[in-house]
């Protein structure tokens, strides 16, 4: 298995290939020029003793030549298709009049039919030179055209008609105009200069249509026109043979139909791997192609997930069989939606690229990089003697990925969150490997980010515990396990209760009593917040109704909004129909909403606290100073009460900082005209320094933990409640 994006990180063997292709035709033509040398040193061989064997052997190469020739024509004429390549045409065409000038000059031979004729040499030798000047002149009309040209398929009867009446007109000169024919011979044996002139052109043609053609290759990249090139060279080749073809040696004319026979098969070849292999290549190009997509990642061109699942199968399999581990990598990019956001998605892409190369660097031949989607990557690490190996590799991605990025002038940081699984401690199948190694990424991914975990139990018994919490959260309302308890808000100037705030519980039938950290974020995550929210609220009002008609002072009840429910279109409806309902009146309302939350989209936040001030309810801000305060805002916002937190709380005693910031919040909400409550009071001591501070009120165990409605009442009934030097007591 290899560590490196396939397509992108290994060289192509392209060049070496073209290369080798050139030398291979460059080869082939100078050794089909070199019996030329030997026939230029000896021009009197004698193959055959016998004229009857020469003239049958002549016969049966010219039979060949036909056959071939009309193989060519076939082949061309039908490979019909919408649009046809031009150079496919003219071939085709050309090679249906050599092949039937060919046989014009096989029924001519002195064997022939027509052989008792006068004039026969002349004829043959007529429609000889006449069918290799169409060849000559097709290869270089072909080598000069532009071959990405395409016609229509119709044309292809021109192809048919233009070569036909070719050889009609040349028939009927070779029948009808022998006068014509006289150029052809001299003494019935020697060569004039006309049809030497012609031969020597076809020479020049077929040479220069092999030059040309020779370029164009290599320009273009085509090694299939090297067949061209070949059989131009040999079809040049086969009329400077027949050039030097005297009664006294008949080697060169049997060079010469051989050389022929060559050419057409070139040419055939070529049209073959045109129109007959082209097609199947690109379908199965196309077929590799779509594979491809389906198995790889098109902007990375690593493994997508169907692909490393299969890769992860078969290392099981062979680590297995070895004493050695297998580590399985779930790594996702911290925050990399902020980077899609903030430079657009082609710098995201390239990030995502960059990325990639960096991972593969710190990996070894034996391990895999897959892209699971998006910015998430899966890593197998193979034949590894112990989880500690996996320990520094996850170590080593890190190290590297926290380096900046350095892309069109932007400067780019990022990190890593790693969940890892071993084979066989924490499970044998591919499946369930992936989705443990994904469990531990979304717990680094939940507590810390920027780290990597190995998987554990726990995280299975957590998010099991999760999954049940989930699915009976939408249930939990209907079956009736949600209540409310209060806790007591107390008057540092009287020492009584002066609110409550109303705090949501859940008991589960099975998990029993539900921490609110626990199904709290869960409900704003799957969107159940909102109807538990309204539950909350008309479930505390309805109590506060109920506690006046017992006849209980009036107090504050404060109910927390969610970010949830507070962004919601139409709150401030909803809270008056909630009033409306339940007849209490909305001074004695309280509606806390966290920091962060009015800090989200500080001027929606204003537009929704306004139209809630409006229904008269009042209005706290809680968790002040953990969030991202802007006091150019706070002084905007209608609120009347200000939150103290209770880590500023919690060491107010024993830390100068927090002590200070204390401090400056009652001071900041004194400035505003605000009243300012402190919760999470827990000792005698915290109490006694806020007292002093001039904080208004305070809630928290050293008071009272939340209790039940009836408790609280009993609580209520019995104030004023004892002094701070009392209860110390």
């Amino acid at each position: 298995m290899s560590s490196k994006p396939e397509g992108q990180l290994s060289a192509s063997p392209d060049g070496g290939q073209r290369a080798t292709s050139r030398w291979r035709v460059i080869g082939v033509v100078i050794l089909l020029a070199s019996p030329l040398l030997w026939l230029s040193v000896d021009d009197s061989v004698q193959v055959f003793a016998r004229d009857n064997v020469n003239g049958s052997v002549h016969t049966v190469l010219e039979v060949c030549e036909v056959v071939i020739a009309s193989m060519i024509f076939a082949l061309g004429w039908h490979s019909v298709n919408r649009k046809m390549p031009r150079n496919i045409i003219i071939l085709s065409g050309a090679f249906l009049a050599i092949a039937l000038l060919d046989l014009c000059q096989l029924l001519t031979l002195p064997i022939g039919p027509i052989a008792s004729r006068s004039g026969t040499q002349a004829e043959l030798i007529y429609f000889g030179i006449a069918s290799r000047a169409v060849g000559a002149a097709a290869l270089l009309t072909v080598a000069f055209l532009p071959h990405t040209k395409f016609i229509s398929a119709r044309l292809r009867y021109v192809a048919f008609i233009l070569p036909v009446s070719i050889v009609i007109l040349a028939a009927w000169i070779a029948l009808y105009r022998t006068d014509i024919l006289t150029f052809t011979l001299a003494d019935q044996s020697l060569p004039l200069p006309v049809l030497t002139g012609i031969q020597y052109a076809v020479v020049a043609g077929c040479s220069a249509a092999a030059l040309v053609m020779l370029r164009r290759g290599w320009a273009h990249k085509d090694q299939k026109v090297g067949y061209l090139v070949i059989a131009a060279t040999a079809m040049a080749l086969s009329e400077a043979f027949f050039l030097q073809f005297s009664p006294a040696n008949d080697l060169p004319g049997l060079a010469g139909h051989i050389y022929e026979l060559v050419a057409y098969g070139c040419v055939y070849y070529w049209l073959f791997l045109q129109v007959v292999r082209a097609p199947y290549e690109r379908l199965h190009r196309s077929e590799r192609f779509r594979l491809r997509q389906l198995t790889h990642d098109t902007m990375t061109g690593l493994p997508k997930r169907s692909l490393i699942v299969q890769k992860l199968r078969h290392a099981i399999a062979q680590t297995g069989r070895s004493n050695t581990k297998l580590a399985i990598f779930f790594l996702d990019i911290d925050f990399f939606k902020k980077v899609n956001a903030t430079f657009g998605h082609s710098v995201g892409d390239q990030v995502i690229r960059l990325f990639v190369v960096r991972m593969a660097s710190a990996l070894s031949s034996d391990d895999t990089l897959a892209r699971q989607e998006g910015d998430e990557f899966i890593i197998l690490q193979s034949k590894i003697p112990h989880r500690h190996q996996a320990a520094l590799l996850a170590e080593s991605l890190l190290h590297r990925l926290r380096e900046p990025f350095h892309i069109q002038g932007h400067e780019i940081f990022l990190s890593a969150s790693i969940g890892i699984t071993m084979f066989p401690e924490d499970d044998t199948t591919e499946h369930g490997l992936l989705h443990k190694a994904h469990m531990a990424m979304n717990s680094v991914k939940k507590d810390a980010r920027n780290s990597y975990r190995f998987h554990t139990r726990d995280m299975e018994n957590s998010l099991r515990e999760r999954a049940l919490i989930e699915s009976s959260l939408r249930q939990a309302l209907a079956n009736n396990e949600l209540l409310l308890h209060y806790q007591p808000k107390v008057d540092f100037r009287t020492g009584t209760i002066v609110g409550v705030e109303a705090l949501l519980r859940w008991h589960h039938p099975v998990l029993g009593q539900v921490p609110p950290s626990r199904f709290i974020p869960i409900a704003e995550e799957n969107g159940c917040i909102s109807a538990i929210g309204m539950w909350v609220l008309k479930e505390a009002c309805a109590q506060m109704l109920s506690w006046q008609i017992q006849g209980l002072p009036r107090l504050r009840i404060s109910v927390n909004l969610s970010a949830r429910q507070f962004q919601q279109a139409g709150l401030a409806a909803l809270v008056s129909d909630v009033l409306k309902e339940t007849g209490l009146d909305p001074a004695l309302l309280e509606l806390e909403i966290t920091e962060s939350t009015v800090m989200h989209d500080t001027e929606a936040a204003i537009s929704a606290l306004a139209s809630l001030k409006k229904l008269g309810v009042m209005l706290s801000i809680d968790d002040f100073g953990t969030g991202y305060s802007s006091l150019s805002y706070l002084k905007r916002f209608p609120i009347d009460v200000l939150k103290i937190d209770r880590s500023f709380v919690s060491d107010v005693t024993h830390d100068f900082n927090d002590a200070a910031i204390t401090k400056a919040i009652i001071a900041l909400a004194h400035g505003l005209d605000l009243s300012v409550l402190a919760e999470g009071v827990e000792t005698l001591e915290q109490a006694l320094f806020l007292k002093a501070n001039g904080c208004n009120e305070m809630q928290g165990f050293y008071f009272s933990e939340p209790v039940m409605p009836q408790k609280l009442a009993d609580m209520v009934r019995s104030m004023p409640m004892p002094s701070m030097q009392n209860r110390a007591t």
